[in-house]
């Protein structure tokens, strides 16, 4: 119906991104709106591809402010709460170290089944009222918090799944040109939004598999990251952000280049030197 209706009237996409931003899940929907919402609107690009660039931002958007939430919820946790969390996702995934660091969730495995239904339905009360975290929702003991944290990294997993689906799909066959344009997008939401943005965890991958769609985007990548160390004019808070996901993407990248790794840490080597040597002359 809706492509139909796209044929009919071709400005039928410039009226449609508003309806899409508004109608967007708020970040406290449970995982199943989300999902359904994330998986119709990706669909929506095949009837409108006008529209892709501006749904993929529009998503992503939503995944980084979900990812922050995460964090911030997890900051706020005492030590007692932050054991019974864990406890409560290593007992889902096995495969998870129990000595889990602070503020390293781990992603929930279990997310759907094998018809592509979510498994585990989250609940959508808000309320702010106080919870008891001894309380037991469950009949295997799972607390309130417990039950709360697994429900919100789950709905980051189910997202971030959809997104990754989609990249992945749409970097089969296509011509640099076209990937190059998503790419570039891409870079513009990270230099915009994500090196602004603290306490985020795990949406910062996305951009990680992005670079390896074509062989040209790795240098790329590294190069505007390089290009925000060195940049003096820039806020400091932006330029240790740079450098951190500089450090990260050499790191656990295996697509990039021997050459292009050396050249980046010799340049990230420098600036450490030219501020240790400028805090010294401070002193």
């Amino acid at each position: 119906m809706l492509k139909g209706i796209l044929r009919l009237i071709p400005s039928g996409p410039s009226f449609m991104l508003p309806l899409l931003t508004e109608n967007f899940p708020h970040k406290r929907e449970d995982l199943t709106v989300h999902i359904h919402y994330v998986r119709n609107i990706f669909q929506i690009i095949e009837y409108a591809p006008v529209l892709r660039n501006k749904i993929l931002a529009l998503v992503i958007d939503r995944v980084m402010h979900i990812d922050v939430d995460i964090q911030s919820e997890l900051e706020d946790l005492t030590d007692e709460e932050w054991d019974q969390v864990i406890r409560a996702i290593t007992k889902a995934d096995t495969s998870i170290d129990p000595q889990i660091p602070r503020h390293t969730l781990p992603s929930h495995t279990t997310l759907f089944d094998q018809n592509g239904r979510p498994i585990l339905a989250s609940s959508s009360d808000d309320s702010d009222d106080d919870i008891d975290f001894n309380d037991s929702d469950s009949e295997d003991g799972a607390s309130v918090i417990e039950i709360k944290c697994i429900e919100v990294v789950e709905k980051l997993d189910g997202v971030l799944r959809f997104v990754f689906q989609y990249l992945k799909e749409f970097g089969r066959g296509k011509e640099e040109e076209e990937l190059a344009d998503v790419f570039w997008v891409m870079l513009d939401i990270f230099d915009r939004s994500v090196l602004t943005t603290h306490r985020m965890r795990c949406a910062q991958f996305l951009w990680f598999y992005v670079a390896s769609l074509h062989p040209t985007f790795p240098d790329q990548f590294v190069a505007f990251l390089v290009e925000r160390v060195i940049d003096t004019t820039r806020p400091d808070i932006i330029r240790i952000s740079a450098a951190a996901y500089l450090g990260s993407f050499l790191a656990r990248a295996k697509f990039i280049q021997m050459p292009t790794v050396r050249q980046a840490v010799e340049v990230l080597t420098s600036v450490a030197k030219d501020i240790a040597e400028g805090s010294e002359r401070d002193f």
